[in-house]
């Protein structure tokens, strides 16, 4: 009680540049912090703990100075660090940006290379490609994965470098990566060990990215409990998911109705698209009512 009420206040002091009150600690509850040489109450660390994730949120290298000597100097001058990360964003933005723009440039190389039957040209956009990977740029990174795991394009087969180039694009949010491991490791390609709840993890990312491959495989896994904790309504949800991406929403529906499939899985694929269809109609509800028609 004591500790939410100071957090407020301790907050408005360090906007308007003013130090807190000072206040007795109690013996045995203080918090000690080397180098400062202050006791905090145990009230007050709470209260200290906000100051730093406003300080931190500000940009300041030195956060607890902000804590300890809650000044309009020191305020300012984690104003400051925050306004030198803009131009470094700035920047970072930029180089992800040239290094796509290398990445596609590498592509279009490498794709014109294969088709005329130039090695020469096909090593330089496979140097491209590599630059651009160096550079972040994960759709790079994935292409090479793909060229290493299968030996083409010049490369030699190196399995254990693309397994590393594909997990580094997998996490770093790049489709193509994140399925291609979720086969991979669903089925043992390339001599990889099976790992299916490994697979899955990749299946999932893949299929909330918008994979419908992904989607169709997760929940093929999730019906059949296939290395992976049984759920018919989640494999229905991913099922109907796939379907609507698809276009085959209503041949889906169809399949339902003319009893194709086993009455528990037919019950479980008709709550899920009726979900989809409920959200659907809230959707459309709430465009209504952004955007009333005259």
């Amino acid at each position: 009680g004591a500790s939410s009420a100071l957090i407020p206040r301790a907050r408005a002091h360090a906007r308007e540049g003013r130090a807190m009150p000072q206040q007795r600690p109690a013996r045995g509850s203080g918090l000690r912090r080397r180098g400062f040489g202050a006791v905090l109450p145990a009230a007050l660390a709470a209260a200290a703990a906000a100051a730093l994730a406003c300080a931190a949120a500000l940009g300041c290298s030195d956060a607890w100075m902000l804590v300890t000597r809650p000044s309009a100097r020191n305020l300012a001058g984690c104003r400051g660090a925050r306004a030198s990360l803009v131009p470094r964003r700035a920047a970072a933005t930029a180089a992800k940006a040239e290094a796509e723009a290398l990445g596609q440039e590498a592509a279009r190389r490498l794709e014109a290379a294969q088709r005329a039957g130039d090695e020469e040209k096909q090593a330089e956009a496979i140097r491209m490609m590599h630059e651009a990977s160096d550079a972040g740029d994960m759709e790079a990174t994935s292409t090479l994965a793909i060229l290493y795991f299968e030996g083409k394009a010049g490369l030699p087969q190196d399995v254990d470098l693309a397994m590393q180039s594909f997990e580094q694009a997998a996490e770093a949010g790049n489709r193509v990566a994140a399925f291609s491991l979720g086969v991979i490791k669903l089925t043992g390609k390339g001599g990889v060990p099976v790992d299916k709840y490994a697979a899955a993890k990749y299946l999932k990312i893949a299929a909330d990215l918008g994979d419908v491959r992904a989607m169709n495989n997760l929940a093929r896994m999730l019906m059949s409990g296939d290395g992976i904790p049984r759920d018919m309504s989640l494999g229905a949800q991913w099922l109907a998911k796939a379907a609507e991406h698809d276009g085959k929403f209503e041949e889906l529906m169809k399949k339902v109705e003319d009893g194709t499939v086993d009455p528990e899985t037919a019950q479980k694929l008709k709550d899920a698209m009726q979900s989809v269809q409920n959200m659907h109609a809230e959707q459309n509800e709430q465009v209504d009512k952004d955007f009333p028609r005259s």
